[in-house]
């Protein structure tokens, strides 16, 4: 058309051209013609209202073919263009597009919760939009002390209160996420779980359907259905292969990785780990990071080898954010290394006034149990106590470190560490026994032999 016509005609063909593509699944073909229209907006004679709908679509044709950091310098000149063009509901629009499929702290997440806020300022009256930007001020807000629990309840009631399949997903996904504020929840996390899924699968929400796979396997690790998890595993991959999306295909690596730590601590399990923080960085996924150096933690931890990542955990890389869950990691890694001196005053901050001073996100559960730990060898008996009643509840449980990042044995296995070094061997052997028995039933042969171990090394009769 170029060489026929005028800017206007080309930059139409060229966003037609997009759309089709775009429609046909072929991410980057769509993302190749929507940069190209863009670059003739401003002689096309475009107003802002357009150029910021044509970079709303190249930014999601981005993401989806893995070129993350290009999509957010998009969906930011996006909303920049629908700020100007005074358009409340495509500002909404961008906001929703740039929340990561999963939560994701990195140096996007400042900006990216002061675009959803801005959004939630305007007036957005059509459910499946305002239902959707609930989900992304939830995920935005998550890890603040219940900074996501209104947006939670709204989104839920908006779903119950809508028959559209969308406004019941988003409803869904975002009452999940909140529930993982609460430990104790994750059987009613498993069956928001399962209903999600069932409703994407009847109701042909090709784009949901994946992160519905991904939630289900995360919340059946951490209640212990292993079997069903491995079936829903193999599922996943089907979905990630025949979908492409990057944050799918990344998240089966990581959970591969996951399932074979809890396995066996060998190389074969080392192999899987790098191969998912290649994929994941190669995909710009920059969770993959974080994850990497959990599941890296995770893989010398079992190794007896942990010595070897303490230095990554002490000072993380500048970009990165810190969590506070992680000093529970450092504490283990101090103990691990023999540095106790340098332990204890984690050990103390966590358990400052007789409380646990752990924020109460998926992370909690993983993080308890490994102070669990660092009090078992090197902790007072009031500490013990304290951790002893806040793991009690989730004994049966696996220790899951994040969103299926990684699993640290069950919750008897610390209890037994606790009781044992109370001096009570009775209730220890006790615990090693269903740890051991849980941990074999679950194919988790790692964590079987330290169960029968720890039992052996109780002193019980």
């Amino acid at each position: 058309a170029r060489p026929l016509g005028d800017a206007a005609r080309t930059a139409g063909h060229a966003l037609h051209a997009g759309d089709e593509a775009a429609e046909a699944f072929a991410n980057a073909e769509a993302a190749t013609w929507y940069r190209r229209a863009i670059e003739l907006a401003t002689e096309a004679g475009w107003e802002p209202r357009q150029e910021a709908q044509a970079l709303l679509a190249f930014g999601q044709c981005l993401e989806r073919s893995g070129q993350r950091d290009e999509a957010r310098t998009a969906f930011i000149r996006a909303a920049d263009g629908a700020k100007r063009a005074h358009d409340g509901q495509l500002l909404a629009d961008v906001a929703i597009a740039a929340t990561p499929r999963y939560i994701s702290l990195d140096d996007f997440h400042v900006t990216h919760t002061a675009l959803v806020d801005e959004a939630l300022a305007a007036s957005v009256d059509d459910p499946r939009r305002q239902a959707w930007l609930l989900s992304s001020a939830g995920a935005s807000h998550y890890y603040e002390d219940r900074g996501d629990e209104m947006y939670a309840k709204q989104a839920l009631a908006l779903a119950r209160q809508w028959p559209d399949p969308e406004v019941q997903a988003a409803g869904l996904v975002t009452y999940r996420r909140w529930l993982t504020h609460d430990a104790a929840l994750a059987n009613d996390r498993l069956a928001l779980s399962r209903e999600l899924k069932t409703l994407c699968r009847e109701q042909r929400l090709r784009h949901l359907v994946g992160t519905a796979c991904r939630d289900l396997l995360v919340d059946l690790m951490e209640v212990g259905e292993l079997d069903e998890f491995d079936e829903e595993l193999d599922d996943f991959a089907t979905l990630a292969d025949a979908h492409g999306l990057p944050a799918d295909l990344y998240w089966l690596s990581a959970l591969r990785a996951t399932r074979a730590l809890m396995r066996a601590p060998d190389s074969y399990a080392e192999e899987l780990v790098h191969a998912a923080h290649t994929l994941g960085r190669s995909l710009q996924q920059w969770e993959a990071e974080g994850t990497f150096v959990l599941q890296m933690f995770a893989l010398r931890y079992q190794q007896d080898r942990v010595r070897e990542v303490r230095a990554g955990l002490e000072a993380p890389a500048p970009p990165y954010p810190r969590v506070v869950a992680g000093v529970a990691l450092l504490a283990a890694a101090l103990v691990a290394s023999g540095r106790l001196d340098a332990a204890r005053p984690i050990r103390d901050k966590a358990l400052e006034g007789g409380r646990l001073r752990l924020p109460h996100d998926n992370l909690w559960l993983g993080a308890t149990a490994l102070i669990s730990g660092t009090a078992a060898a090197i902790g007072t008996s009031e500490q013990r106590d304290l951790l002893l009643r806040e793991l009690q509840p989730f004994a049966d449980r696996w220790c899951i470190f994040g969103a299926g990042g990684a699993a640290f044995g069950t919750g008897h296995h610390w209890l037994g560490k606790l009781a044992k070094a109370n001096g009570d061997a009775d209730t220890a052997a006790h615990h090693f026994e269903r740890a051991a028995a849980l941990s074999e039933a679950s194919g988790a042969g790692y964590w079987t032999d330290v169960a029968r171990a720890d039992r052996v090394a109780s002193g019980a009769r």
